[in-house]
């Protein structure tokens, strides 16, 4: 019934809950997990500083160098964010992939569901950011409305 469960986990304890949901229903009917991170990096300032007289520098800009830095940063803490998940899993003895993907979380959760012809999304109720929640409106309730497949929210 259930092939592929999508379970996005972004640390809070709702995800984890829903981990341990998707666990065990992935263990009963012998499905694959796909433990999904979306993360998002603000905007970056536009860079003011007038032109050198000597024309456009060679050199890397140092915001660009903190860029790369802070991308390469993040990619690693949500990697090692997923790792932890997937742990949580091995007792179950569950087939586990994981992905990280950057930008809007529905959109990108909705998208990976859609790409790997999930069957089933499991997700918590609240992620780490309940002020975004108010602000932005709720990503279970995008991902509720806007995916192909049954979405099973956990509180």
């Amino acid at each position: 019934m259930f092939q592929t469960i999508l379970v996005p986990i972004d640390g809070s304890e709702h995800s984890f809950k829903a981990l341990k949901y998707a666990a065990e229903i992935a263990r009963r009917f012998e499905s694959a997990l796909i433990l999904l991170h979306v993360y998002s990096l603000p905007k970056p300032a536009p860079i003011s500083s007038p032109m050198p007289l000597g024309g456009p520098s060679t050199e890397t800009p140092p915001a660009i160098e903190i860029t790369v830095e802070l991308i390469e940063k993040t990619k690693q803490k949500a990697q090692e964010l997923l790792n932890r998940a997937a742990e949580k899993t091995e007792m179950h003895d569950i087939n586990v992939q994981t992905i990280i993907k950057e930008g809007n979380a529905v959109h990108q959760i909705v998208r990976t569901a859609e790409e790997k012809n999930v069957d089933l999304i499991v997700m918590g109720a609240r992620g780490i950011s309940k002020l975004k929640e108010i602000l932005m409106g709720s990503v279970s309730h995008g991902v509720t409305r806007n995916a192909h497949c049954p979405v099973l929210i956990i509180k």
